[in-house]
């Protein structure tokens, strides 16, 4: 397939922003969260992400939105059922227009992972976006892991 010079170059760009998210484990809620939404902003060119996820085995909810500079999260008990998905009541609150969404699926999390305030993701933005989700779940599932193998050891 041929693409035009600044196309290559744009994707050649995009695709480097992946495979330059570090690779480093870390083992602190807050630093990991920062870690996280900090790569998924910068890949996306985002000015605020949320995520929100639920560990298998307990009744939270998490969110942790990465506003500027900073990261705030919440832990939650689970809505008791006032009929709103929970996408739709997540986009209320946290007042998120121009936004996407990607499922966070992995053996010990599910959840979404919000782009917020961000207009006009085309394609190749939407795609990154995915593989940032699995990464974001691949990372949380790393961190409970290792923390319920430390409890257990």
């Amino acid at each position: 397939m041929d693409l035009e010079p600044s196309a290559q170059s744009r994707g050649e760009r995009l695709i480097s922003r992946i495979a330059a998210w570090p690779r480093n484990p870390l083992q602190d809620a807050d630093a990991l969260l920062a870690h996280l939404l900090g790569n998924v902003a910068g890949i996306l060119e985002a000015p605020r992400v949320l995520l929100a996820w639920e560990e298998t085995d307990e009744p939270w909810l998490y969110l942790a939105q990465r506003s500027g500079d900073g990261v705030e999260r919440w832990r939650e008990a689970p809505s008791e059922g006032d009929g709103e998905p929970l996408e739709e009541s997540l986009r209320r609150r946290f007042a998120i227009e121009g936004a996407a969404s990607w499922p966070v699926q992995g053996e010990i999390v599910q959840g979404r992972l919000f782009v917020a305030d961000r207009r006009n993701l085309d394609g190749d933005h939407l795609v990154l976006g995915e593989i940032a989700a699995q990464r974001v779940a691949a990372e949380l599932d790393q961190y409970y892991l290792t923390r319920r193998l430390r409890t257990a050891a």
